[in-house]
């Protein structure tokens, strides 16, 4: 099998020719179309080049999770410390599977996967105990370039604590094999403080980051130690961590003020949705919603000005696709879920 950090190493394009070979030589059928899928995906991401993460969702890897700590088998995922940030997946055993797990119960954001870190943990003494995860760009960033960041997170509920102090570090070099917590790295991106994130409901979390130029690789986790960490108790779970889980992690540059107007200008709620969703937006202009399933195919289609109300009941539980379009084009898109 080969190593996530031989990839790390490799253009795209030789990745694909190696899966590839894979795909040629390999005997199992099973493997051949796992294989073939794969590499549809990373084209697929390919194409939506704006996206600057490309397996935020966590769906690639090399193979299942069997245990903790192995993030590793996440492609274009590794860990920068020699702690333990662990990898859930459908497909994984217990304590690893999902949704039943170490953390407890959770349904990804989307899709089949999850990883999850600790952000905090609260013996006394105190025991300064970080975990972070390490994701690859496609690309390098360009200075002065405006990006878009967001992920979606939630706290375990197999765990004492919630936390707000966590953030996103972008850095130029890949971070590796370090043997303490990152508090000399200050995070560009941080969560807002107070906003704890809680153990039913997937929380998105997204800022605006200009890039300095040539970052490749982002670190999502806890810079600050104990003295410094805002925590609340959520339970008297007899395991005393605040436990962040984390799914569908993206960067897409803005091209514009205008573009960055329109993203923030149009809201789609809620998001996991049931049997509606709510489309608002501040442009007032005549706007219409596209619905997908993942292979593309179009459900629903609507036109509408400052909002609309779109019944959902007759769709079924799992992931959907939407692009919002003015008589410009595109104005809007990303992933929905129904739950």
């Amino acid at each position: 099998m080969l190593k996530k950090y031989f990839f790390h190493r490799l253009p795209l394009c030789a990745i694909l020719s190696l899966r590839l070979n894979s795909v040629l030589t390999t005997n199992n059928n099973t493997m051949k179309k796992r294989i073939c899928i794969i590499i549809l995906l990373l084209a697929c991401r390919i194409c939506e080049a704006q996206n600057f993460v490309p397996n935020g969702s966590f769906e690639l890897y090399n193979s299942c999770p069997t245990s903790v700590n192995q993030v590793d088998s996440v492609w274009f995922c590794t860990n920068p410390t020699d702690e333990s940030p662990d990898y859930f997946n459908v497909c994984g055993t217990h304590p690893v599977g999902v949704p039943y797990n170490m953390a407890g119960f959770q349904q990804p954001h989307s899709g089949n996967a999850y990883c999850g870190l600790c952000l905090f943990m609260g013996t006394t003494p105190s025991y300064e105990f970080r975990e972070y995860i390490e994701l690859t760009l496609w690309a390098p960033l360009v200075q002065g370039e405006v990006y878009h960041f967001q992920m979606y997170v939630c706290i375990s509920d197999n765990h004492r604590y919630s936390s707000d102090d966590f953030g996103v570090y972008f850095s130029d070099t890949l971070i590796d094999g370090m043997t303490s917590p990152l508090y000399a790295f200050s995070p560009q991106i941080t969560n807002n403080s107070g906003s704890y994130p809680d153990t039913m409901n997937w929380s998105l979390v997204s800022a605006n980051y200009t890039a300095t130029g040539g970052e490749k690789y982002m670190i999502i986790g806890n810079f600050k130690n104990d003295a410094n960490t805002s925590f609340t108790q959520i339970s008297n779970n007899v395991y005393t961590y605040a436990y962040l889980l984390v799914d569908d992690v993206s960067l897409t540059q803005i091209t514009g003020v205008d573009d960055l107007n329109t993203r923030n200008s149009i809201i789609i709620n809620p998001n996991p949705f049931k049997d509606k969703l709510i489309i608002d937006s501040k442009k007032h202009d005549l706007l219409e919603i596209v619905l997908y399933d993942t292979a593309s195919r179009k459900l629903l289609q609507q036109k509408f000005t400052n909002s609309v109300t779109i019944n959902t009941e007759q769709l079924a539980r799992g992931l959907y696709l939407f692009e919002v379009r003015d008589k410009n084009g595109l104005c809007k898109k990303g992933k929905l879920v129904k739950d």
